[in-house]
């Protein structure tokens, strides 16, 4: 027997479709999506109900919101796979850096993939905003998923044409960024036990380096193996200022050892490798926490900066030594143009004491 509903919708604003009882969602939203040659309407359906009143309220939220319906299936996945290009193409241009590609790779897996076969269109803010409270991470860490998915958004507005709401990104909440006052150096106790385990840990043989070279923990990650210079006795590599960039970093006696181990390890573009893989911050940063763990110590990965600072400051090196070595900016006075035209060999001496 045929159904009887109510008044018949204006023209041009979709019609609920009823499509039979042995379905889940018997009630179909359809569409005009075009012409054919002779005249006729060409119809798509944009999305299922089980109830008539739901297949309007897609209609309705779609003619406010009209977006091309030739993508109306695609999953969140496969707008990740395009996106992800454009990431690349930026990492090769050397437009974003080791440490951001990786963590923007590792932020889909570990937490967007979750949504991978959702549909763009059927997901909300509030999706994103789960995964983002549910995830355990930093400011750093939950910024870099609201990032992404901004990247994805503007992508499927821009590219697609699906004019998702701007709010699935804009409206979503990292929490504030707090500066940390923990950094604090490790003490000679300290010390003295990581250099016990590092002939037997490559964690361990990494802290050595960073406090030895006070380096930042994603310069180091960052620093490739062809500009890694053994013979010389230093590296060249260093992050953010335009005084820190590509910078000659020294290679102190103490850990020159360990640099070596890695260097003959690494089969790929970066020095530092673990099990085979690139290292980025997140991957050290817990495995950092795991060592600092077991041995009841209570550090940040930064703080190996810090303890280097420290000990230069202690021995009385003077301070455009140390901003040299650290990367840090300075002023153009004589005497510290002095020491930035120091040679590698005279700026090893400070810190092989």
């Amino acid at each position: 027997m045929r159904r009887k509903y109510e008044l018949k919708r204006p023209n041009g604003m979709g019609s609920p479709t009823y499509l039979g009882a042995n379905r889940s969602k018997p009630f179909g939203a359809r569409v005009t999506t075009g012409w054919t040659d002779e005249g006729k309407q060409i119809r798509d359906y944009i999305g299922y109900s089980e109830t008539r009143a739901g297949a309007i309220t897609i209609l309705d939220e779609f003619y406010q919101n009209p977006y091309n319906v030739d993508y109306k299936n695609i999953p969140l996945k496969d707008v990740y796979e395009r996106v992800k290009r454009f990431i690349e193409n930026d990492y090769l241009k050397g437009d974003l850096s080791k440490s951001s590609y990786s963590r923007y790779l590792s932020t889909y897996k570990c937490y967007l993939s979750t949504l991978g076969k959702r549909r763009m269109v059927e997901i909300k803010k509030n999706d994103f905003q789960e995964i983002i409270d549910n995830s355990n991470l930093g400011y750093t860490g939950r910024n870099y998923i609201k990032l992404l998915v901004t990247k994805i958004i503007i992508y499927c507005n821009d590219e697609l044409g699906l004019k998702l709401n701007e709010r699935l990104y804009s409206d979503l909440k990292v929490g504030k960024k707090i500066k940390s006052e923990k950094h604090k150096p490790f003490t000679h106790e300290e010390y003295l036990e990581i250099e016990e385990l590092a002939p037997l840990n490559d964690i361990a043989k990494l802290i050595m380096i960073y406090l030895y070279t006070g380096l930042r923990p994603s310069e180091l990650l960052e620093i490739a193996k062809e500009k890694t210079y053994l013979e010389e006795d230093y590296m060249v590599g260093g992050l953010k200022t335009e005084n820190g960039k590509n910078r000659t970093i020294p290679i102190p006696s103490k850990v020159k050892p360990y640099i070596e181990y890695f260097y003959n390890k690494s089969k790929g573009k970066y020095l530092i490798t673990l099990d085979g893989e690139d290292v980025n911050y997140d991957m050290y940063e817990g495995r950092f926490s795991n060592l600092m763990d077991m041995f009841g110590f209570d550090h940040l990965p930064g703080d190996t900066r810090t303890s280097f600072a420290t000990k230069c400051s202690d021995l009385e090196i003077p301070d455009p030594v140390i901003k040299k070595l650290m990367g840090h900016s300075l002023s153009k006075d004589v005497t510290n143009d002095a020491y930035v035209k120091k040679s590698v060999k005279e700026l090893l001496k400070y810190l092989e004491r």
